[in-house]
């Protein structure tokens, strides 16, 4: 496997861009709205020295929207989003030009999904958590549009769309911004049984572990797409550029340097490259959605260049075994991003059996 790694990490470097982004721990819970949503604006509310509450927001229908300037999270504390009677999904977005460092507990008090974009890029620190009853995704998208064509974007913020949600037809999520960003983890990131765990970047690390029981994780890291599909059943579809977010995007340059989002040692020198291009999915860390009471759940890691490289990938379950898709699906066929290199290593495992 030696020689495929050295493939894949040269693979892995077309052209070199720096993206200055030093991983610091926040200090203090740095959660700011930004004020586009007018009187229905974010409203950050204390509940005691270690935790806050983000209440307000703009409801429309089942869905609630939130904006913020910046959104870090210190280790040790918690910011949870209130969750209103009938609100089913919240959607967050950061308009400002840093990453967020979630290093402490993002949640939600209630069962409402949660969508986390930030186009800065996203770091989970070691002890990151995730607090909620639902599913969660987290992406570096520019935006998400709906069915109708309403936009909630973080480049051109304006007021949360006034729509009617299609809950039958899948939502786009749009990549508009010319400087890549990374989505990357080092917590133990845990959504509740049956429920789905989302990334969508530019570029997609974790070395932490990921878990959804016999639910489902979707990790895909993007390139030389405008927009991407989540459908009711949370599968990743490619689709063309929304018209709501016009965009003459090619595809980003370059590549994104990973030794300015986590410390160097934990990225395991020997096999991967501190430098990944965007459209580049990693995985040291763990991946799964076993269920000892079920059927395992599925998996799915997309993006045009993936490593695994010592991780653990598991789908089992104690009545039968889930599904695990890297690289696309069997054969290439379906609807999935097929990847152009896959590197599996001899130390990583793979496992969706019955228990």
């Amino acid at each position: 496997m030696q020689d495929s790694t050295r493939l894949v990490s040269a693979a892995l470097l077309p052209g070199m861009i720096f993206v200055p982004l030093a991983l610091a721990t926040p200090g203090v819970a740095q959660v700011i709205p930004d004020g586009t949503l007018g009187n229905e604006g974010s409203v950050v509310t204390p509940l005691d020295a270690n935790t806050d509450r983000i209440d307000g927001g703009a409801l429309r229908d089942s869905l609630l929207f939130h904006s913020f300037e910046g959104f870090n999270i210190p280790d040790g504390q918690g910011v949870y989003f209130a969750n209103p009677a009938f609100v089913n999904t919240i959607f967050s977005r950061v308009t400002g030009a840093d990453p967020s460092l979630l290093f402490g507990t993002l949640g939600v008090l209630g069962d409402a999904d949660l969508m986390f974009i930030n186009p800065n890029g996203i770091v989970f620190g070691p002890n990151a958590e995730l607090d909620l009853n639902g599913a969660f995704t987290a992406t570096t998208a520019t935006g998400v549009v709906f069915p109708g064509g309403e936009a909630f974007s973080a480049l051109e913020p304006e007021a949360a769309p006034l729509l009617t949600v299609n809950v039958t037809a899948p939502v786009g999520v749009v990549f508009e911004g010319e400087t890549p960003a990374a989505i990357v983890n080092q917590g133990n990131l845990v959504v509740e049984a049956g429920h789905r765990l989302t990334f969508i970047g530019e570029a997609v690390a974790s070395i932490g572990h990921l878990s959804a029981p016999g639910g489902q994780i979707r990790i895909a890291a993007v390139n030389e797409i405008d927009q991407v599909f989540i459908d009711t059943s949370g599968q990743i579809l490619l689709g063309p550029s929304a018209s709501s977010f016009p965009s003459d995007r090619e595809g980003s340059t370059g590549t994104l340097s990973l030794t300015n989002w986590v410390d160097a040692s934990a990225l395991n020198a020997d096999n991967i490259p501190a430098d990944i291009a965007p459209g580049t999915t990693v995985i040291t860390g763990r991946l799964d959605t076993s269920d000892d009471q079920g059927t395992g759940g599925e998996i799915q890691v997309l993006g045009d260049n993936i490593g695994l490289f010592g991780a653990s990938v598991t789908a089992s379950g104690a009545t039968g075994g889930g599904l695990i898709r890297v690289g696309g699906d069997y054969q290439g066929q379906g609807n999935l991003s097929n990847a152009q290199i896959t590197c599996i290593d001899e130390n990583t495992f793979l496992a969706a059996d019955a228990m």
